[in-house]
């Protein structure tokens, strides 16, 4: 479970100050500034986070579209669909807390939870779909190229590249290779 930022520095026994930003203005307007503030941060918020915040903003009522937009950095027709969906789920729009909850709702699509174990049948199911899509396209291409296949996802992930690697390393951790076992491929 990820901590906040006090919490970070509480528990850091090298740090004793704590950076402190004042603001001054209304409840509304600090709400904002937070949200702009974390759209913008070091480690932006991804669109579902951005979603998710625009879809909060939007039902206090208090924002105009272009307020939503602009803070949260989403589109223009992105905040008047949830505009719409507010509406069309009447007092019901404020049980769901995500944006993909809301739509689903709207949709009359029931909000499935999985357990643990259906979750990461799921997973693996929509792998073996995507792995046999790329095999159709790639033949062994990409297997018998690791370093352009690395390279290729690399572009593909931007950002994102990081936690690929992490999950990767679930998976497959470097250090449980022995070294004769990994050789990369002469191209």
């Amino acid at each position: 479970m990820p901590i906040d930022s006090l919490e970070a520095y509480r528990r850091s026994k090298d740090r004793t100050d704590i950076p402190v930003t004042v603001f001054q203005g209304s409840v509304d307007e600090a709400v904002l500034t937070a949200a702009k503030a974390n759209t913008q941060s070091v480690l932006p918020m991804d669109n579902r986070q951005r979603q998710n915040l625009a879809w909060r903003l939007a039902l206090t009522s208090k924002f105009s579209k272009q307020q939503i937009k602009a803070y949260a950095g989403i589109s223009d027709g992105q905040v008047a669909t949830m505009r719409r969906i507010k509406k069309a789920l009447g007092d019901d729009a404020y049980e769901h807390e995500s944006w993909w909850a809301a739509r689903r709702a709207a949709e009359g699509k029931p909000i499935v939870t999985l357990s643990e174990d259906e979750m990461e049948e799921w997973m693996d199911e929509k792998a073996q779909r995507w792995a046999d899509r790329l095999a159709k396209h790639f033949s062994t291409k990409m297997a018998q190229n690791p370093v352009i296949a690395a390279r290729a996802l690399e572009r593909h992930f931007g950002r994102k590249l990081p936690e690929l690697c992490r999950e990767l390393d679930k998976l497959a951790p470097l250090d449980d290779l022995a070294e004769d076992e990994y050789e990369p491929e002469d191209f």
